[in-house]
């Protein structure tokens, strides 16, 4: 029982560490798109 919560907590751990890197990445590559659409406006 243990074992399994520890491995269904270590899963949802990586899915929720997943999504943050994607997110993160998402708004690296976002910020320097808006800064330039800003700028040429």
């Amino acid at each position: 029982m243990h074992l399994a919560f520890l491995i269904t907590f270590l899963a949802l751990l990586g899915k929720v560490g997943a999504t943050a890197i994607a997110v993160f990445i998402t708004l690296f590559g976002l910020i320097p798109w808006l800064i330039a659409k800003i700028l040429r406006w």
